[in-house]
This record gives C-alpha cells, sequence and structure tokens, in this order.
C-alpha cells in the first residue's frame, strides 16, 4: 500500500517535464561557466529546481483533476483514481516547494530562486487556469518552460548575460512547436475536453503553419549564439543539421494525411532537438 501511494506521489510529479526541465537548467549552467564548471553547484542547483518544478507540476494536478477526467490520456492519474488525496497533494506540493527553495536559497545566488519562483507562478497561475480559456495559454506555458535556463545561467554568475536571454529566448521558442505537436497528437483528447488549443480553436493547416515558422523563429534564434561568438562551429553546425531535420519534417506535414504519425514525429524530433542544444552546449567548452 505504501509503495502504491508513493508511486501516486511520483506520478503526481510528472517525472518527464522535471527532467525536460533539468535538460535546459543544464544547458545555462554549462554556457554561464563556459567550462569552468563546479559540479557541485551544478548538483545543488539541479537538486533545488527539482523539486520547485515537482511542486509546480502537482500544483498543475490539483487544478487540472476536473479536466483530466474528461481526457484519456490524463484519466488515469493518481488524483482521479484518488490513489493520493486531494489534501495531501496539497501538502505534499508545499513540501517540495518548501524543500527546493530552501536549497536554492542557501546554495545559489538570490536570482535562481527567483526565476524559479517565476516560472512556478507563471506556469501554475497563469497557464494552468488560463488553457480552460485561451488558445493563448501555450505562450505563457513557454514563459514558465524557458525559466530553468535562466536559474542554471544565474547560478554561475549571479544575473544573466546577454547569452542566457538568447538561449532563454529559444527555449521558449523550442517550447512553442514541441507542444502544438503533442495537442495534434492528442487532438481528439482536447476536442472532447473542450481545451481551446490551438487545432481545436482554428484549424489543422494554421497549427501546422505555427509548427513550421516557431522552428524557424527557433532555428534564427539559435544561430545568435554562433554569430555573437558565445559558441563555436561545433555548436553552429550540430544545431543547423537538427534544425534542418525538424523543419523538413515540419514542411512533410502539409503533404500528408497521416497527422497523428506526423505529429509524433515532431514531438519526437523537439526531445532530439533539445538534447542536442543541451550536449552542443556542453562540448563547445
Amino acid at each position: 500500500m505504501y509503495r502504491f501511494k508513493m508511486k501516486g506521489y511520483i506520478k503526481l510529479m510528472k517525472p518527464g517535464i522535471i527532467i525536460g526541465n533539468l535538460i535546459t537548467a543544464t544547458a545555462g549552467f554549462f554556457l554561464a561557466a563556459r567550462g569552468d564548471i563546479s559540479y557541485l553547484l551544478l548538483t545543488k542547483m539541479l537538486m533545488g529546481l527539482f523539486f520547485i518544478v515537482g511542486s509546480a507540476c502537482v500544483i498543475n494536478n490539483i487544478w487540472d483533476v476536473t479536466l483530466d477526467q474528461k481526457m484519456e490520456r490524463t484519466n488515469s492519474r493518481p488524483l482521479v483514481k484518488k490513489t493520493v488525496s486531494l489534501k495531501e497533494a496539497q501538502v505534499f506540493a508545499l513540501m517540495l516547494w518548501g524543500l527546493g527553495s530552501f536549497i536554492l536559497a542557501m546554495t545559489t545566488p538570490h536570482s535562481t530562486l527567483l526565476f524559479a519562483w517565476i516560472g512556478l507562478c507563471v506556469y501554475t497561475l497563469i497557464y494552468t487556469p488560463l488553457k480552460l480559456r485561451s488558445r493563448y495559454a501555450t505562450e505563457a506555458g513557454s514563459l514558465a518552460g524557458s525559466m530553468p535556463v535562466l536559474v542554471g545561467y544565474s547560478a554561475v554568475r549571479g544575473d544573466v548575460g546577454v547569452d542566457g536571454w538568447i538561449l532563454g529566448v529559444m527555449v521558449a521558442l523550442w517550447q512553442m512547436p514541441h507542444f502544438f505537436a503533442i495537442t495534434l497528437y492528442r487532438f481528439k483528447d482536447y476536442q472532447q475536453a473542450n481545451v481551446p488549443v490551438l487545432p481545436v480553436a482554428s484549424s489543422l493547416k494554421e497549427t501546422k503553419l505555427y509548427i513550421l515558422g516557431y522552428i524557424i523563429a527557433f532555428t534564427v534564434a539559435s544561430m545568435f549564439l554562433y554569430i555573437g561568438g558565445y559558441l563555436g562551429a561545433l555548436y553552429g553546425t550540430l544545431m543547423m543539421v537538427f534544425n534542418t531535420i525538424w523543419m523538413t519534417l515540419s514542411v512533410k506535414g502539409f503533404f500528408t494525411h497521416e497527422n497523428g504519425a506526423w505529429a509524433k514525429q515532431i514531438f519526437q524530433w523537439s526531445l532530439i532537438t533539445i538534447l542536442a542544444l543541451t550536449l552542443a552546449i556542453i562540448w563547445s567548452f
């Protein structure tokens, strides 16, 4: 019984989302450190961020419990199945937030904790309630998703330089086609639950155009780190290769009727691209 409940708590934290945020935070950290890496500081930053992102995800589950009941991919979540009670989830979220905040406050500059809190607040207080009311909630979600970059960067320097802001913008742009691909892949779920994501509120064609447009914008933004001299030819070459493949896949969407399979490809390549971005930054120093 105890082990079963622990699995419920872990699911509430959404490990996949946590891992994604830790990856981009690591990219920000290595970009700021420029080869002078304190692995102890990196570990502390990642630990603190782990708990704060986990807290945000638990709060998201609390907000979404009614919505989750309507969607096939979410109707087995712990709060829906009541393997974890609402009160237990609230206490758990508070504990995670407190622990993560304590770690960052004690081991990193104040700006690091501030960026982590901004990300949590935007995700839980703006994105989560807004997604039931507006197609533009995705933009708020992308802003929240860019904060880990600034958390990682500021942990090293105490502030954020131009290169850190460029990387933050890149991750915000990356989030858009990444999420639009999910909404297409899970279109029936969102339509059934009447969630006004772009393909539900507008059209399939417009969503494909937005995916292509944001991938192009991400590609252009990624080159500023190379053009500005912050990262070298290895980074520039890798990003052009991976971005070109992602862009080519997005164009393919205008010539296929297998939209679910195509959207899944876009989603999977978005994950490969963000991992490649992080590795390109790490290998550059």
